[in-house]
């Protein structure tokens, strides 16, 4: 608020950063959390600090309580292998049992459950095999901001496969990022078919969007797919991706050069 003394630990100068550089998108990509040295400083620090203001603040008492909820959490981040069994798709599937009628998401104030967001993807799983989507995969989305999208991704992230956020530049910005990133297969939104058919090509996939939606020519329509209706094969299981694998491209742009820029997540990122 502008009220005391600046605390001396305080640099007089900071970096400023324009809104529009791409050192944030670098610092982003860079930017690495040690859990362990966080879960060390926790563990260490929390009996110094409550031995000398014992339960006097009520806020610093609330502060230490969600610490020490948070703590076995960060205890679960610093025993992660790269073996270690563990993906989006495995939390939700957890949560849904767990807490099935909690909150996973609120979009445009409608509230979804874990539940109904589980059993959503699904039966985007299921339409995805039916489609020719296999584990290791790469699926392009091309999508607005949508529950399809989230579901979308967790979808592929329980078959296994890889989901590839493109960039929304130009077209040729696009069809630049597909061929970087080996797109087997492209998803998007009745608003982006026509685009998609037009850098991709026919089969592309289409998902989400009301009943009033349109889907061109050459397109297939995921809505259109009974789940029900689908064999699943002998070799699917769910949620079986490790922390080391591959879970999701992400596509940024380089405004200096005009060229897609590609960062991988791994499942345990």
């Amino acid at each position: 608020s502008g009220i005391g003394d600046k605390p001396a630990i305080l640099p007089e100068t900071a970096p400023v950063i324009e809104e529009d550089s791409d050192d944030i998108e670098i610092a982003l990509e860079n930017i690495q959390f040690d859990v362990e040295l966080f879960y060390d400083v926790i563990r260490n620090g929390l009996g110094t600090v409550w031995g000398k203001v014992g339960d006097a603040a009520q806020e610093l008492g609330e502060m230490v309580e969600n610490l020490r909820v948070q703590a076995p959490k960060l205890a679960r981040l610093r025993e992660i292998e790269g073996d270690t069994q563990i993906s989006l798709s495995l939390s939700l599937a957890k949560q849904a049992k767990d807490i099935g009628d909690g909150t996973f998401f609120l979009w445009k104030g409608r509230a979804f459950s874990y539940r109904d967001s589980d059993i959503r993807v699904n039966n985007i799983v299921r339409g995805l095999i039916s489609c020719g989507v296999r584990p290791g995969s790469r699926v392009g989305l091309l999508m607005r901001g949508r529950p399809s999208y989230l579901s979308l991704i967790c979808a592929i992230n329980r078959l296994g496969a890889v989901s590839v956020l493109l960039t929304k530049g130009d077209d040729d910005l696009l069809s630049k990022a597909i061929k970087m990133s080996n797109v087997e297969q492209l998803i998007v939104d009745p608003e982006n078919a026509k685009r998609g058919l037009r850098v991709f090509g026919e089969g592309v996939l289409v998902l989400g969007g009301g009943p009033n939606r349109e889907v061109p020519s050459g397109a297939i329509d995921m809505e259109a797919i009974d789940p029900n209706a689908v064999l699943m094969p002998h070799w699917y299981e769910a949620d079986q991706g490790k922390a080391k694998d591959l879970a999701v491209i992400v596509f940024t742009t380089n405004r200096k050069t005009n060229t897609p820029r590609m960062s991988r997540i791994t499942n345990r990122r």
